[in-house]
């Protein structure tokens, strides 16, 4: 898979993705998300996943590993779709010199709460399909207890929406969990990119912080208000 660098649609100098990273709970972030666009952001190489916006498959990969797990309706589909890929032996690859521009959060729109559902959801399935067995289970009590923490900063700030859409999104997730778990990966003679790729900690990669001084207006098809990255 070649995946393109991405740039925000309506200020065409800040970057939107250059590639995915994962961390332990099973949180994701696009690398240079909120940065200028200079040089440093023009170097091709491999990453764990890149945007499903904009990416260049092979046909061969696709009748190997198939299309996109529909079981991801919204957010991580694109990333499972590139450890898939990784697991059968070929390569993700960051392509700086392809750029296109992305009208960030152009299919959600301002529906927040239903984002942070579907961001759940497809996060918690993808734990359950990629990590390895040692590792979820390592992880297990601090991914249950960074979802008690949301739920409770929701209610502090009174973003009920949200707290019902984290529920909702359990649910959905321990429904759909015996068909993510037959889906899990055959790891015999595969890569595995985890090992190499993931980050090994629970937080946001430093490297990847959104800069908080930019000011992206109007990121989104349904008219998204001025908003601070």
């Amino acid at each position: 898979i070649c995946g393109s660098k991405m740039l925000m649609y309506y200020n065409r100098t800040i970057i939107n993705s250059t590639g995915i990273v994962l961390n332990l709970l099973g949180e994701t972030w696009d690398r240079g998300m909120g940065r200028i666009d200079t040089p440093k952001w023009n170097i091709a190489g491999d990453v764990l996943g890149v945007s499903g916006g904009a990416f260049f498959v092979k046909r061969e990969v696709i009748e190997k590993i198939g299309l996109f797990d529909p079981g991801f309706f919204l957010y991580y589909e694109d990333l499972d779709f590139c450890i898939r890929t990784w697991n059968s032996g070929y390569r993700v690859v960051f392509v700086p010199s392809a750029v296109i521009y992305h009208r960030f959060m152009g299919s959600i729109g301002t529906k927040l709460s239903f984002k942070h559902y579907c961001a759940t959801q497809s996060r918690l399935r993808l734990l359950a399909k990629a990590f390895p067995l040692k590792v979820a289970i390592k992880a297990f009590p601090r991914i249950f207890v960074y979802e008690l923490k949301r739920i409770k900063s929701f209610f502090i700030s009174r973003h009920y929406s949200f707290i019902l859409a984290e529920i909702r999104a359990i649910f959905s997730f321990l429904l759909g969990l015996r068909s993510a778990l037959k889906l899990r990966f055959k790891r015999e003679n595969s890569i595995w990119p985890l090992r190499h790729m993931l980050q090994w900690d629970y937080g946001v990669p430093d490297n990847f912080n959104p800069v908080p001084d930019y000011v992206i207006a109007n990121e989104s098809s349904t008219g998204l208000n001025s908003r601070i990255l």
